[in-house]
């Protein structure tokens, strides 16, 4: 599955007293005990993998490369986005799996001073991911004495029929590397069930993910309204072919953007001229739903 990678800009500072950080005990699954996590290694988020429930075929399988301790370890790669821009991510097996967490991109690995990015998936929908920068400092002479960062990440998984889901615990040790552990029970998302499950603490990184099943996309639906709440324009869009540019007309101060399934189930969002990047959902090669990222502009 293609993969977007996010460096983070969203930085808050915070003076004061600070717990250290502990191992996010509630992010790790049965069997996933402190002799397979290292003191030291970090809780990051997650890798996920599924499987049809109507085949034998899992999706995102690392279960060859699992050693001994059940770890299986990420590979470092370049990646080269649209603009041209370079950067790296991690990537487990053949990367066929859905990713959401934030590392380290350690100096040591790349040769450029050490970064965060967010490891994601077009799978993720109405994904998001912060990061905040808390530092201690000395009373007297306001040097730092501890800075740390943490991270919080929520999004949502469409499939479009029954599946059973597995969510593995993503590490990263403090040489950079970062793995997971292949040791989880699955969880079956139905037509009549949906799943928000929650990793980690607000301490280190809190992780938020929500899975259900839905119908595939039918088309979706922007709404222009003015001043007054009229509408003043409308356009729609059979969902595969939304375009990643969406000029909006003058007068409008606010849109509706509604995504119909073909269950006539729907979900609608709301957009000011503050929105610029919106996702949109749409069906996916598989049985998963996708996002990609609309740009609005807006007349002055």
């Amino acid at each position: 599955m293609s993969k977007k990678v996010s460096l983070f800009i969203i930085f808050s500072v915070v003076i004061g007293l600070l717990g250290g950080c502990q191992l996010a005990k509630n992010g790790e699954k049965d069997g996933a005990g402190e002799s397979q996590v290292g003191k030291n290694d970090k809780f990051i988020g997650v890798y996920i993998s599924y499987m049809e429930d109507d085949s034998n075929i899992q999706v995102g399988s690392l279960a060859k490369y699992a050693d001994e301790n059940d770890k299986i370890y990420a590979k470092l790669v370049e990646v080269e986005g649209d603009d041209g821009i370079k950067s790296h991510e991690f990537v487990f097996g053949e990367g066929e799996g859905i990713s959401f967490f934030n590392a380290i991109i350690p100096e040591s690995m790349t040769g450029v001073p050490d970064y965060i990015a967010h490891m994601g998936s077009y799978n993720i929908i109405y994904g998001s991911a912060s990061s905040k920068n808390s530092v201690l400092l000395e009373e007297n002479t306001n040097e730092t004495i501890l800075s740390e960062t943490t991270h919080e990440l929520e999004g949502s998984l469409y499939f479009t029929e029954d599946v059973i889901v597995y969510v593995y615990s993503v590490y990263q040790e403090p040489d950079g590397e970062v793995y997971c552990l292949w040791d989880t029970m699955g969880v079956h998302i139905g037509s009549y069930s949906n799943s928000t499950q929650t990793f980690g603490d607000s301490e280190s990184t809190l992780v938020k993910l929500h899975m259900k099943c839905k119908t595939e996309v039918g088309v979706t639906k922007f709404i222009g309204m003015n001043d007054e709440s009229e509408v003043i324009w409308t356009t729609k869009y059979d969902t595969n072919e939304v375009p990643e540019q969406i000029s909006i007309p003058t007068g409008v101060k606010y849109i509706i953007h509604i995504t119909e399934y073909e269950n006539y189930e729907s979900d609608t969002n709301v957009y000011t001229k503050d929105d610029v990047y919106i996702d949109i959902v749409k069906n996916g090669k598989r049985i998963t739903m996708e996002s990609f990222t609309c740009k609005l502009v807006w007349s002055e």
